[in-house]
């Protein structure tokens, strides 16, 4: 953690409760700046929405491949109140649009499984 060339995060906010999680945004955030000069990369897999991604990849149901990428347009530097800004609501907006459509791809395939 201390000289990351990579970082690979899965569910990393999954158990926290919304002021830890905050600080944990934070916290990845600080990491991030204090390594982008270098040769610095991150893949967060995650239900969750975070505050410093640069760009998301929604993935379709079955199967598994990208199906849409989202650039995170916002300035730098970030901090938490970018959570309420118009572009980070809109983004949301568009990735639970995306998210619901496969879900109820999943949820339709299912059905005719079961």
């Amino acid at each position: 953690m201390n000289d990351p060339k990579v970082l690979l995060l899965d569910e990393p906010y999954r158990a926290l409760d919304s002021l830890t999680k905050s600080v944990m945004h934070e916290a990845l955030l600080e990491i991030y700046y204090r390594n982008r000069s270098q040769s610095f990369s991150s893949l967060t897999i995650s239900k969750k929405r975070s505050f410093w991604d640069t760009k998301v990849v929604i993935m379709t149901t079955r199967p598994c491949k990208p199906k849409k990428t989202l650039e995170v347009d916002i300035a730098h530097p970030r901090d938490y109140s970018v959570l309420t800004s118009k572009r980070f609501r809109q983004l949301i907006e568009e990735t639970n649009d995306a998210v619901h459509e496969e879900a109820l791809k999943a949820f339709s395939a299912g059905e005719k499984e079961g």
